[in-house]
C-alpha cells in the first residue's frame, strides 16, 4: 500500500508541476516562451525519452507478452540497457 500511495504522490506532484508550472502560467507554456530554452536541445532531449521509453516497452512488454519469451532480458537484449543509458546521459547533457 505505502508503495502505491508513493507512486501516486509522485505523479500527483508532476501533473502539478506541468499543470501550475510557475504559478501564472503552465510548464509548456513557460518553456516555449522562455528565451533561455533552445527548441533544438529540447527536440533531442525529447527524442532520447522517446528512444528510452521504446526500448523499455520493448524488453518488458513485447518480448515476453508478444514474442513470448520468458528468458531474463540480459539473455533477449542485451543491447538494451547499454544503450537505454547511453541515451539517458545524453538526454541529461542536453
Amino acid at each position: 500500500v505505502r508503495t502505491f500511495l508513493e507512486g501516486l504522490l509522485w505523479i500527483a506532484l508532476a501533473t502539478f508541476i506541468v499543470w501550475y508550472g510557475n504559478g501564472r502560467e503552465s510548464l509548456v507554456a513557460v518553456v516555449q516562451d522562455a528565451e533561455q530554452v533552445y527548441a533544438r536541445y529540447l527536440v533531442a532531449w525529447a527524442v532520447g525519452v522517446c528512444i528510452n521509453t521504446a526500448i523499455f516497452l520493448y524488453i518488458a512488454v513485447f518480448v515476453p507478452l508478444v514474442r513470448g519469451d520468458k528468458r531474463e532480458w540480459e539473455q533477449t537484449a542485451p543491447w538494451a540497457i547499454p544503450t537505454a543509458s547511453l541515451v539517458g546521459v545524453l538526454c541529461f547533457v542536453c
